[in-house]
């Protein structure tokens, strides 16, 4: 028994030790576990505020409407939970709703559009890729802001800087004499701070299309394009946006509709490097605007247009879409063509760009005069332009102006005549 006793009395003291030793262990081995916890913990921590706008900021220009959402309402609750919210932040999520709401109303009424073309240029170069018959009007880069003339030079529609560096529209009517009244500024929004530029009247002499950076409801930031009409007072009604796929979050400008070629354009630098634009070549729609379903999975994509070629109907040729366009402008232009000077549509359908295109041999007779004449109008009207581009400068032109403005109507009427007579050859009349 006393020896039992004596190594019950050895053996317990060992097994504590034993239990310290183990305890010991585990608490080591626990020690970067923790550490681990902890650090993970901290890798879950809130993002910051700005955070949380820089990814609403890129759900939105995704179109991405459910993160959007989602990050939107975090914003919120984190300002509503600060004691102070700062005004700047207050102000930057109410930007954020509208253009939420302006993403959701344009996602659900994106237009069908065909979509022939694109090409990304520098923005400086931008009207390169606009074609436009004479008869749909002029457009011009003045100093860097474009200007639009509609056919018969009858006013003038420019973009000017005020003295605060705010861009607008101006205007000018264009009498008899050709020299330009004083530019009114065009009223189109009640905000005098927000700017317009890229203007662009239709054939009708009605609708003004136009870009804009105001900040409403409608708007999805940078620059949209905006339709307005004229009433009968002369005075502008309120513009509307129009939607996508032409706006988007980026900057959007300079839509023209050339109703003679069949096409119209726009720019925009959605996908593309600084200081360049995407300008489009589509078909437009004459006729009431068809949307496409919004149930589509893939109308973010057709309102981004990801691919133009996306938006083609089953066996479109882009390539005779263009080429037509292209006789129809030489039918519709006041200049003549390159080489020869001679562009005539017969009437029935045949653009002559070449007198050895007559079958008549009265016609190819006559097609030297007609060259001729065209030459001249087209070096007074070029004329013209130059000098009313100096005019702002020089007043001193005015007497140039006004005689070639008297001359134009006589060289219009003797072109006119020289073309009817070739017509009429070519018919056998």
């Amino acid at each position: 028994m006393n020896i039992i006793r004596t190594a019950s009395a050895i053996t317990a003291p060992v097994a504590r030790a034993k239990y310290i030793i183990i305890l010991c262990l585990v608490a080591a081995l626990a020690l970067p576990a923790g550490a681990q916890r902890r650090k993970a913990a901290k890798s879950k921590a809130k993002p910051s505020l700005e955070t949380l706008f820089d990814n609403a900021d890129q759900a939105l220009v995704m179109y991405d409407t459910d993160a959007l959402s989602e990050t939107i309402d975090e914003i919120a609750d984190r300002l509503d939970s600060s004691r102070k919210p700062s005004a700047a932040d207050t102000e930057r999520l109410r930007q954020l709703r509208n253009r939420q709401l302006a993403l959701g109303n344009m996602l659900g009424r994106v237009q069908q559009l065909v979509i022939v073309d694109s090409a990304t240029v520098s923005l400086d170069s931008m009207l390169t890729r606009y074609a436009l018959s004479a008869d749909a009007g002029t457009l011009r880069a003045d100093t860097g802001l474009v200007s639009f003339t509609p056919a018969g030079d009858r006013e003038v529609f420019f973009t000017q800087r005020d003295d605060d560096g705010l861009l607008h529209i101006m205007a000018a009517d264009i009498p008899d004499n050709g020299v330009p009244e004083k530019a009114r500024q065009l009223k189109l929004f009640d905000d005098p701070d927000v700017q317009t530029a890229w203007p662009f009247l239709m054939a009708d002499g009605t609708t003004l299309y136009f870009a804009s950076d105001a900040d409403s409801d409608g708007a999805l930031g940078g620059w949209d394009i905006y339709m307005t009409r004229r009433d009968e007072t002369g005075n502008f009604l309120e513009p509307t946006n129009i939607g996508m796929p032409y706006n988007s979050t980026g900057d959007d400008m300079m839509l023209v509709v050339d109703e003679y070629a069949g096409l119209g354009y726009w720019a925009t630098d959605r996908n593309a490097g600084d200081g360049d634009v995407t300008v489009f070549t589509f078909i437009p729609a004459f006729d009431a605007r068809v949307n496409y379903s919004a149930d589509r999975p893939d109308i973010s994509d057709l309102a981004y247009i990801t691919s133009v070629k996306a938006t083609w109907p089953e066996g479109f040729d882009a390539r005779a879409v263009l080429d037509k366009a292209a006789r129809a402008r030489q039918a519709h232009s006041a200049a003549p063509a390159k080489g020869s000077g001679f562009v005539l549509s017969l009437g029935d359908g045949r653009v002559c760009t070449d007198p050895s295109q007559l079958r008549s041999p009265q016609a190819k007779a006559l097609a030297d005069s007609y060259i001729q004449q065209t030459k001249a109008l087209a070096d007074a009207e070029s004329r013209l332009a130059q000098l009313r581009a100096q005019y702002g400068s020089d007043k001193s032109v005015a007497g140039q102006i006004r005689s070639l403005e008297q001359q134009l109507p006589a060289l219009r009427t003797r072109v006119k005549a020289a073309a009817n007579d070739i017509i009429k050859a070519e018919k056998g009349r």
